[in-house]
């Protein structure tokens, strides 16, 4: 039995193409986020090219230093995948031939009219004693390996997003939560603002855990901020002692923040637009404030949700997006657009036209995010702001 409250873990990233800078590294915030609401310490992130002594020296100091580590990259079929051996020359093991993987492999390739190449082979070897983890979305099975040296595990998974999240789906995930440390009943509370600076929130949220603690006489709650324009998150992390005030804390964040308050935890505005989308209906976009942003922002929040899709339907079937234009041929529209501005307390003027009905609502643009009174005076940062008012407009009157 673990008597630890937390196991500390590592997580390396492998490649090249990550440490030059011609992409960039996100599996590390995504299996982060996943180990941390399990109860899990995440102390490090760290990227190495495909360099064979940066890779060992990474493996031999994480292995001794970490509960947990998990790796990702360098399981294809290339002369610069080499992660299986690296990490069992650390350990001293052999690489054992699975024939069930490279049945899989030869199968996958096949099937896609692909010619099954011998340095396909290198995907079915994993050091002895390793688990394979069967890989649903490419040909690269991950391996996990348990009990080595002081390291509880070491999982290790292939590059491709799609295809970490596959094999997390299927089953790693719940042999990492078996092996999750007893936290009974710790919570991540994530609200997310808009329209507030990180120091006037931070005032706000410190004199909030002030009064709980003195109201409650129990510890004070571990607390956090992240400014990523236009946002600041606050999160709010509950053990067993402070988990009785989740119900008071949550009504005093929205009574402080109610004017900058857009959601709690994983919701999202967009998905109110997304959800019309993937159930099969028509919407229409007319946006000639935000030059493409309010597009990209939902796209990126339609990339989180398919994976979760058992059929995701493309983004773009049910959807029309113009920058700028007349009324387009749709059940729903919205449109946002540059207000007068002259002579109006108005940035934005948001019109949403359901069938026969039409709302518009004239917005002023928070102070941070003002810009002047022309479309060129409009920055990036207003454009984002006027993109996530666009999506909590729609929201609130769809």
């Amino acid at each position: 039995m673990v008597s630890k409250q937390q196991l500390d873990v590592r997580i390396l990233a492998i490649g090249t193409e990550l440490t030059d800078g011609q992409v960039l590294e996100k599996n590390a915030a995504w299996l982060a986020s996943r180990l941390t609401e399990m109860g899990y310490r995440v102390l490090e992130h760290r990227t190495v090219s495909d360099d064979r002594s940066a890779i060992e020296l990474a493996f031999a100091e994480f292995i001794k230093s970490s509960d947990g580590v998990v790796v990702t990259g360098g399981l294809g079929p290339t002369s610069d995948d080499f992660t299986r051996h690296c990490l069992a020359a650390v350990l001293g093991r052999e690489l054992i031939w699975d024939e069930t993987s490279w049945a899989k492999i030869a199968a996958r390739l096949s099937q896609r009219g692909i010619p099954v190449t011998e340095n396909q082979r290198v995907q079915a070897f994993f050091p002895s004693g390793a688990e394979v983890l069967p890989n649903s979305a490419g040909t690269a099975n991950g391996f996990w390996l348990e009990g080595v040296g002081s390291t509880r595990f070491v999982a290790v998974l292939p590059g491709p997003p799609a295809e970490i999240a596959a094999i997390w789906t299927d089953g790693l995930a719940a042999q990492l939560k078996a092996l999750a440390p007893r936290v009974t009943n710790r919570k991540l509370l994530l609200f997310k603002t808009i329209g507030r600076g990180e120091g006037l929130l931070a005032t706000e949220t410190e004199r909030i855990l002030d009064d709980l603690e003195a109201e409650s006489g129990v510890s004070r709650i571990a607390v956090g901020y992240r400014a990523n324009v236009p946002y600041v998150e606050l999160k709010f992390w509950l053990d067993q002692e402070t988990l009785a005030l989740e119900n008071s804390l949550r009504e005093k964040v929205k009574v402080a923040f109610s004017d900058v308050l857009i959601g709690e935890g994983d919701f999202d505005f967009a998905d109110r637009i997304l959800n019309v989308v993937t159930a099969g209906g028509s919407v229409a976009i007319l946006d000639n404030v935000t030059e493409g942003l309010l597009l990209e922002r939902l796209k990126a929040r339609y990339g989180k949700l398919a994976s979760g899709l058992d059929h995701p339907p493309p983004l773009l079937t049910n959807l029309m997006y113009q920058c700028g234009g007349t009324r387009a041929s749709a059940r729903a529209t919205i449109v946002c657009e540059l207000g007068p501005m002259v002579g109006s307390q108005s940035d934005i003027l948001f019109t949403l036209r359901i069938d026969e009905k039409e709302i518009k609502k004239e917005v002023k643009l928070p102070g941070p995010a003002q810009a002047g009174a022309s479309k060129e005076g409009f920055t990036e940062r207003s454009r984002r702001w006027a993109a996530e008012l666009a999506l909590r407009f729609w929201s609130e009157n769809v």
